[in-house]
This record gives C-alpha cells, sequence and structure tokens, in this order.
C-alpha cells in the first residue's frame, strides 16, 4: 500500500505546528488511563484543517482504543463521523490504545465545529 505525501506530511505539520499539544501536565489534570472493551474517548488538543485532506483533531486517547475506520461522535456535531486516518509521530497506524498521544483524520468534519476540549467517542 502506497502512502500518499499529503497524508503523511499533513501528521508532521500538526505535530511540528504545536508542540506543547502534548506538553506533560500535572497529575491531577490527567488522569491514568483506562482500558476498556466498551468503548474509546478521545480528547481534542488542537484542530486543524489540512486542504484536500480534511479536518485532523489532535489529543490523547483517554479510555480505550481507537481504530480507522470506526464511527466516532465528536462532541457538538451530529451524528457518528467514521475516522479515515489515524497517525502518531509520523506513523500512520489501524489503532491507538488508551494514553496514546495521536491525530485523528475525519473527511466529513468542519474544523471550525470541533471545539478544544471536546470529546471524541465511540458511538453506541
Amino acid at each position: 500500500m502506497t502512502q500518499q505525501p499529503s497524508r503523511l506530511a499533513f501528521f508532521l505539520l500538526v505535530l511540528l505546528a504545536n508542540p506543547l499539544a502534548f506538553a506533560a501536565g500535572s497529575p491531577d489534570k490527567h488522569p491514568a488511563p483506562v482500558e476498556t472493551a466498551a468503548g474509546f474517548e478521545f480528547r481534542v488538543a488542537d484542530v486543524f484543517k489540512i486542504a484536500g485532506t480534511g479536518t485532523v483533531v489532535v489529543g490523547q486517547v483517554q479510555s480505550g482504543r481507537v481504530t480507522t475506520g470506526s464511527p466516532a461522535c465528536i462532541d457538538g456535531i451530529d451524528g457518528p463521523r467514521v475516522i479515515a486516518g489515524i497517525e502518531q509521530f509520523n506513523r500512520i497506524l489501524t489503532s491507538v490504545a488508551a494514553g496514546a498521544n495521536a491525530g485523528l483524520l475525519f473527511q466529513d468534519v468542519d474544523a471550525d465545529a470541533v471545539a478544544i476540549g471536546a470529546s471524541v467517542r465511540s458511538c453506541e
């Protein structure tokens, strides 16, 4: 499977544009990650619109496991959206687990509709 240069470049842009998004905070602000079988929760630290690719939300998986192709519900947006891609520090992945920092690509989400601090959850 060949990688499109734009997909690879957009996550690099995201991580280089906001390196403090993944800075370690106090233990009180970031509870220990919890692995659950029921679904996932992802906390948004930053949002980027990549022309021709989609919207990338950057943050940390709070609980569960996020997988490419799974439906996700985003705070403030009606209906489920499909996670089109996951990247973690220039590696394209099919899934990430609790505690991981990553970027999630959504192709049908307006970047202005996603707020920093919003939750992305599994739709159940």
